[in-house]
């Protein structure tokens, strides 16, 4: 090892201005503010711009080379081994040193799919060159005041193959883990346990690790960074090397059928002359906040090409049958209507996105049919794909310029984006293909969202259309009986969330067996966070649900997230901000008491629209209150439980609060012939009526309307397998209606007798009072769960005298063509409703707009109009759930 002083003999000299004032001379530090890298002895150290956060380097017998972290004078990785071992140089031995380079590093950008607002960042960084024969192995690493990283380049070597990665992580004493296991499905779909130090032994561990510090006195978390959008290069591991140590060893991948096979030649990455690995992050801090909120990992990748645009890449939830109901046409399902009512859903909700989860090898036009549809409302569609349809008959991937092709090729099928699935592979080649992915994505302005995938490891920032990743054991899990358990909820925002946002399927609770309250599903909306959300209940369930007040709210995402108290595993409660509006999340394994002191609002009074786990777990307690900045809240949680609070000066609106909803259970419904009120998770009342065979009948004796005419009864039915029912009105004759199953999950999970679907029933109504029964066609009838009465009002004038039951804000739908969007209003009684109904493509391409209208009981004049009082074309129809 050639040891190089102190001083001018150092190869390079660089004269660098930092953003703190001082001034660095590459080996050679000058004290006029923070100490951002120095030599000593052959010691080299970067350190943070405030000071406090330092990467050395030292130099260790026989050429090796070495390195720790120490962060306010405690030691955040203990020394540790560096380097890279070639086919055709062992880069972690017998190094000379060449040279070192230092610069500051200044950043600001923002990020499309943001939890934070515009991000500042500052580090020092120092570059280490060493050689060894025609070698060369450089080392560049980075300090700043949230953590370190470093990364490797290696040139010189030819055509070679690199076979281990010589870094470790050596923890301190006192240290304890929350690890995910590395499966061998390559997934990351796993949960973050608890990990003594003496409990390590030789486990393997997915990235990210969160570490605990001297007894939680500081926190670090362990991930890598610039990973798919970097070099030929894989996603590792971090396994313990066995001897209770607290040491983790980056372990490259061994084959997809046997990635635990260590061996140099199972192991081997090719590299043609040069290779650069990713970053290795340590994240590290006394507050775990600072840890959850850090920007790091988007830190260090860089920014989008130069000239990208990215204005096209909109965020937005989306909702998705598939774990609700895998839709089989040899099991009576119809995947066209069914996909339709989703979006109907989802513009009601005011989701941006469906996920069609299947399709892309379709050639009847259901995909093209759905992506016209969902047009018209102004909601997009994901298609599903395997990573399968960008391989080669001999296994080998698709080339850039296939890839392009393909990914083109959708998108002129008018899609808004791909979920490609099973990608289930850290290999190098693999790793390549998520590049080639994302880039032909760019091009073609597709969204991507990666399902059976490596980690995020900050892409997003040089590809915003990455929209999203799953790694994460999510509610999809429910179906295959390994579900994600409420500790999990309260890991996530201190791991898995902190690198990227995650896809875990979040707020289902039609399942008898769910392991959280309703309560703490709605809250895992806020408490996770992705740009793009995929709600994985039914539509229809979430159509009553009081929940979707704040669903209906929550965006995708965020100006600013702060952790206002958490420790992982038990429980986790964060503030997000979104404009004016803040959202707060709080999760918890144990029964306690979340405290959530307001003190981040501004001046002047709030309110707070609280929804909190009620009398059971299957209930939420809807309040509010007012609140300031001097208001600490004190909110009870359940075992297993959760509430959300939306903070505003402008309250949450509760819409479609006075819609016509008769419940199956309730008192307004008569059930005989040994129909039985039963439980249900799912259903608006949290009960359905089933038994419904034989003679066995459900009425509704007093259905009141206004005038004699043709309706619609919206019928919540639940079954798993196609039942057909008859609906009665009045002395009418009995119709047969034959809808597909409700839902099944896989092995029945969720049962389809806990999913409510709903299928629209015309009835002839007389003026005044009518009895509508529903009936059993010869077996069983599906269970009912609801009928909502939906009237419709001619609209081509631009008026309807509209009639209510009920009082309150009631969902309507306008049914209209627009070649154009328009700003328009809804004149209800002389109260403006402002709106804008989207183009929907012209006329003869009809789309539908949600409103919900403030109706008195009884008749009600409402008008359709532009914005500045004019008259629109093309409206058709108002349908009104009255």
């Amino acid at each position: 090892m050639v040891r190089r002083p102190t001083g001018g003999s150092m190869k390079q000299h660089r004269l660098v201005a930092l953003a703190s004032g001082a001034l660095l001379l590459a080996g050679a530090a000058i004290p006029l503010g923070s100490l951002p890298a120095a030599a000593v002895g052959g010691a080299y150290t970067v350190t943070s711009p405030d000071g406090n956060t330092s990467l050395v380097v030292t130099e260790a017998t026989g050429g090796a080379l070495n390195y720790s972290v120490a962060q306010n004078g405690q030691s955040v990785i203990d020394s540790s081994a560096l380097g890279l071992v070639t086919a055709a140089a062992d880069l972690s031995t017998g190094l000379n040193f060449d040279s070192v380079t230092t610069r500051a590093v200044h950043q600001e950008y923002s990020l499309v799919a943001r939890t934070n607002g515009p991000i500042t960042s500052d580090a020092n960084e120092m570059t280490l060159t060493y050689r060894k024969g025609a070698a060369t192995l450089e080392i560049t690493a980075r300090a700043q005041n949230d953590g370190v990283a470093f990364r490797y380049r290696v040139a010189g070597v030819g055509q070679t193959t690199l076979t281990r990665e010589a870094t470790k992580f050596a923890l301190p004493t006192g240290t304890g883990l929350w690890a995910s296991p590395y499966r061998e499905a390559k997934d990351y779909e796993d949960s973050y346990p608890y990990v003594s130090s003496t409990q390590m032994g030789t486990k393997k561990f997915s990235m990210p690790v969160l570490a605990s510090l001297r007894d939680n006195a500081s926190w670090a978390l362990i991930t890598e960074a610039a990973v798919y959008n970097n070099d030929f290069y894989p996603a590792i591991r971090l396994d313990a090397n066995g001897n209770n140590n607290r040491t983790l060893n980056a372990q490259l991948p061994g084959p997809d059928n046997n990635v635990f096979n260590t061996a140099a030649s199972a192991v081997a990455v090719p590299v043609n002359g040069a290779v650069q690995t990713p970053w290795r992050v340590v994240i590290a801090s006394s507050q775990l906040e600072k840890v959850t909120v850090s920007s790091m990992v988007t830190d260090l990748n860089p920014d989008p090409a130069a000239g990208t645009d990215s204005s096209w890449v909109e965020p937005g939830a989306a909702l998705w049958s598939w774990w609700s109901n895998e839709e089989k046409a040899g099991e009576g399902d119809n995947m066209r209507l069914s996909q339709q009512s989703y979006i109907d859903s989802a513009e009601e909700l005011g989701v941006r996105y469906v996920t069609v989860d299947c399709c892309y090898n379709n050639t009847n036009g259901d995909v093209e049919y759905l992506a016209a549809y969902g047009k018209e409302r102004g909601v997009g569609i994901f298609i599903w794909m395997h990573k399968g349809d960008f391989t080669n008959a001999d296994g080998s991937y698709f080339t850039q310029s296939q890839v392009n092709q393909v990914m083109q090729n959708v998108k002129n099928r008018g899609v808004s984006g791909v979920k490609i699935d099973f990608m289930q592979s850290d290999r190098a080649e693999t790793i390549a293909l998520y590049d080639r992915i994302s880039r032909a994505a760019g091009t073609s302005h597709m969204l991507v969202n990666f399902h059976g995938s490596t980690k995020p490891a900050g892409e997003n920032r040089t590809y915003p259309q990455i929209i999203t990743s799953e790694a994460v054991l999510g509610n999809e899990q429910y179906k295959y009986g390994r579900p994600p358990t409420a500790k999990d909820s309260a890991t996530y925002p201190f791991t898995r969330n902190v690198i990227g946002g995650m896809d875990m399927t979040p707020i289902t609770f039609s399942i008898g067996s769910l392991l959280t309250t309703h309560a703490h599903q709605l809250a895992l909306g806020v408490v996770t966070a992705s740009a793009m959300a995929h709600y994985a209940d039914s539509n229809a369930a979430y159509e009553t649900w009081v929940g979707r007040h704040l669903l209906r709210a929550i965006p995708s995402v965020w100006d600013q997230t702060k952790l206002i108290e958490g420790f992982p595993g038990d429980y986790a409660t964060l503030a997000r901000r979104s404009g004016d509006d803040w959202f707060i999340g709080s999760v918890t394994d144990k029964a306690r008491t979340a405290t959530i002191p307001l003190s981040f609002l501004g001046a002047g009074s709030y309110t707070a629209t609280i929804f909190a786990d009620g009398a059971d777990d299957r209930s939420i307690a809807l309040s509010t209150q007012t609140v300031t900045a001097g208001t600490t809240l004190s909110i009870p949680l359940r075992l297993h439980g959760g509430v959300s609070v939306h903070v505003s000066k402008t309250p949450l609106a509760m819409l479609g609060t006075a819609d016509r909803v008769i419940e199956a259970e309730g008192s307004a419904a008569v059930r005989a012939g040994g129909a039985q009120i039963a439980a249900c998770p799912g259903c608006s009342g949290g009960n359905k009526v089933g038994s419904m065979g034989g003679s066995a009948t459900l009425s509704f004796p007093n259905l009141q309307v206004a005038t004699a005419g043709t309706y619609t009864l919206r019928v919540g039915y639940l079954s798993e397998d196609p039942r057909s029912f008859t609906v009665k009105v009045n002395a009418g004759s009995a119709q047969t209606v034959s809808p597909p199953r409700s839902g099944k999950g896989n092995d029945g999970k969720p049962s389809g007798w806990e999913i409510v679907r709903t299928v629209d029933v015309p009835v002839q109504l007389n003026a005044g009072n009518n009895t509508v029964v529903l009936g059993a066609v010869g077996g069983y009838a599906p269970d009912f769960d609801r009928v909502t009465v939906v009237s419709g009002y001619a609209l081509s004038s631009g008026s309807a005298s509209v009639n209510a039951q009920n009082a309150g804000s009631t969902t309507a739908q306008i049914r209209y063509s627009a070649a154009t969007a328009t700003s328009a209003k809804v004149v209800v009684n002389g109260t403006v409703v402002p709106i804008t109904l989207p183009a929907t493509g012209g006329a003869g391409h009809v789309g539908t707009q949600t409103v919900y209208l403030p109706l008195g009981v009884g008749t009600n004049a409402v008008s359709v109009q532009r914005a500045d009082g004019g008259a629109i074309a093309g409206l058709e129809r108002l349908d009104v759930r009255q």
